[in-house]
């Protein structure tokens, strides 16, 4: 399927939030209960060394089963566990492509945590020699541990590495699942989609941060009026699962926004396209990602070329592992401002492109007549009716808006 990167305002990383939540409002007991099965399955597997590898390989496919998830709730449909396998139940050379993902989540995982460990020196030795001394450790003790200057600056190396590393692997499982891209091409692309759209991401990002801080201190304040600490323990817990479940979510709605599927509506056509040429100005990528936005408009020279006849963007058929592929989103009728397809919730990936104006959505002018000629006079034979003359053949107009004129 073609897929067309595009560049949103960085208010729809509002937009990405509100949605997630809209759709665990939607299924709150499937999303959760899907969610708090994966933490579950999570913490059994973290018990082992192989296990915990087990874990991180399986968040990208995690990551896109809450995708396929989201898009079930959206066409009606209560999620299952089903969501999960089937990315694998594809194509084989998809279900590669997914396991070599999983497989690279593992490998840059491992090299972080050494940094890490290299960088935070013998303040990670304390640290773990008090989690082995098997009694209570002094608090006094871990706070020192922990406000170490090696131990901040080892936290903030971790974090960064994490921050860098999932840039490529954001997008990349979709892109795979529904894109057919390889490992490479994924990345790559998931790397150019994000970082075009770094404010939407930079919006919600810091949106999910307060949303998450003010979640916890409404928490601690309502246990502080009941005057039961342990309170705001236990209503942390579901409260933050409901956060997480909502983030997940939103997963979906930041791919379909960043990424539009079918043909680009309102592209100026390239003069050299126009000349039958081969591609010798349109603002493609190799990795078969059309992009859009930034080269909408008056092309360079100041010259205007009508815009292509919109093309309605089609569905992928359905595969046998159920409904997998995005939702089918309603085309609204009538001239579209460069939108994408717009979501249950609303307009999802509108970009601020100028509508064509009139005269260059207007078709081409059919072909002047040419006028007959008018019909001789005889005078020599008064009694008998002029012949008319043999109208002249029409000019051949081109009309091809193909060649140059």
């Amino acid at each position: 399927m073609m897929l067309h990167l595009q560049t949103v305002p960085a208010r729809n990383g509002l937009i990405w939030v509100r949605h997630g939540l809209k759709v665990v409002q939607r299924q709150p007991f499937a999303l959760i209960g899907l969610f708090s099965l994966t933490m579950l399955v999570w913490t059994l597997l973290s018990l082992t060394v192989v296990g915990s590898l087990v874990t991180v390989a399986s968040v990208p496919l995690v990551c896109l089963g809450f995708m396929l998830a989201s898009h079930q709730v959206l066409q009606s449909h209560t999620p299952t566990v089903a969501v999960f396998t089937q990315p694998l139940q594809l194509t084989p050379e998809r279900r590669k492509a997914q396991l070599l993902l999983g497989l690279l989540s593992v490998v840059l995982s491992v090299v972080i945590s050494q940094i890490s460990i290299w960088v935070a020196g013998g303040a990670m030795d304390q640290l773990a020699d008090m989690a082995k001394a098997g009694t209570q450790p002094d608090p006094a003790a871990v706070v020192a541990v922990m406000t170490d200057p090696r131990m901040v600056q080892a936290t903030m190396t971790f974090f960064g590495l994490l921050t860098l590393v999932s840039i490529p692997l954001w997008h990349a499982p979709a892109l795979i699942h529904w894109g057919g891209q390889g490992v490479i091409q994924s990345l790559f692309s998931s790397t150019l989609g994000v970082w075009k759209n770094r404010g939407a991401f930079f919006v919600s990002g810091l949106a999910w941060v307060v949303l998450t801080f003010v979640c916890s201190i409404a928490v601690s304040l309502v246990a502080a009026l009941l005057g039961s600490p342990m309170l705001a323990t236990l209503l942390q817990v579901p409260v933050f699962f409901v956060l997480f479940t909502a983030f997940l979510c939103s997963l979906y709605f930041t791919f379909i926004d960043c990424f539009m599927f079918g043909a680009p509506r309102d592209l100026p056509v390239p003069p050299a396209r126009k000349a039958g040429t081969p591609d010798g100005g349109n603002n493609t990528l190799s990795s078969g990602i059309g992009t859009t936005g930034s080269s909408v408009g008056t092309p360079s020279g100041g010259q205007t070329h009508e815009p292509v006849k919109p093309i309605e963007p089609v569905a992928p058929a359905p595969s046998d592992a159920g409904s997998s592929e995005p939702h089918k989103l309603q085309e609204p009728s009538g001239p579209v401002n460069g939108s994408a397809p717009s979501s249950d919730f609303g307009t999802v990936g509108q970009t601020d492109r100028p509508q064509a104006s009139a005269d260059q959505g207007a078709a081409p002018a059919a072909p002047s007549q040419a006028p007959q000629a008018q019909p001789s006079q005889q005078p020599e034979q008064p009694a008998e009716p002029s012949q008319p003359a043999q109208p002249s053949q029409p000019q051949h107009q081109n009309t091809d808006d193909s060649r140059p004129r």
